[in-house]
């Protein structure tokens, strides 16, 4: 297990690097430290790879549903989970280059593993809104609305890995929950888009 995840974590900083078409198992092998034979021990092809990391990434998100159980409020719930976002984010720098890298192949290809990822971390975050919406009303602000979460979390968080001297993620974390907290609120039916979110669980 220790050798496994050595190579992930050195696959996710050559993805990142070179992107996933570029990418070779000779490269990863080097990164990590360890002979082809390990490698492919663990790992038969690239795409074996990049499918764990995915795998790897969107187990992430998964833990969001349980904070969806034991949040009070949708406020509380956004900024649990926006915390717990920019927490794993820091513990897993490699993950933002990776997610930029992502983004620029898949405009490139719009097929493949990549496209795959993203799409998969789509899926994720609404499926976590809407079981977070149903619990305290309201609807996502449109059928795009994951893309709206993935670009805004991971754009700052981006901007952090390049400067994180003058980005600071702990100053950042109630303007993101606010903003989330914002496009929720214009489809909840509350015309006061000042006002705060207080909802609590609807009843079954």
């Amino acid at each position: 297990m220790e050798t496994r995840n050595l190579i992930l974590r050195a696959a996710a900083r050559v993805f990142a690097r070179h992107g996933y078409g570029r990418a070779t198992m000779d490269q990863i092998a080097c990164e990590a430290g360890t002979s082809k034979g390990a490698l492919y021990h663990h790992f038969a092809t690239k795409r074996a790879l990049f499918d764990a990391l995915i795998a790897e990434r969107i187990s992430a998100f998964r833990a969001l549903d349980e904070l969806t159980a034991e949040s009070t409020s949708l406020r509380e719930l956004l900024d649990q989970a926006v915390g717990f976002a920019l927490s794993w984010y820091r513990s897993h720098p490699e993950y933002v280059a990776l997610s930029l890298e992502s983004r620029l192949q898949a405009g490139r290809a719009a097929e493949g593993p990549i496209a795959e990822y993203l799409a998969e971390a789509r899926t994720s975050i609404e499926s976590f809104l809407r079981s977070a919406l149903r619990r305290f009303g309201g609807q996502p602000c449109c059928d795009q609305f994951a893309v709206l979460v993935l670009g805004l979390v991971e754009g700052v968080c981006l901007q952090w890995s390049a400067d994180p001297e003058r980005v600071d993620l702990d100053a950042l974390r109630e303007p993101l929950v606010e903003a989330l907290e914002r496009f929720l609120d214009r489809q909840a039916g509350r015309h006061d888009a000042s006002a705060p979110i207080t909802g609590r669980p609807t009843s079954a």
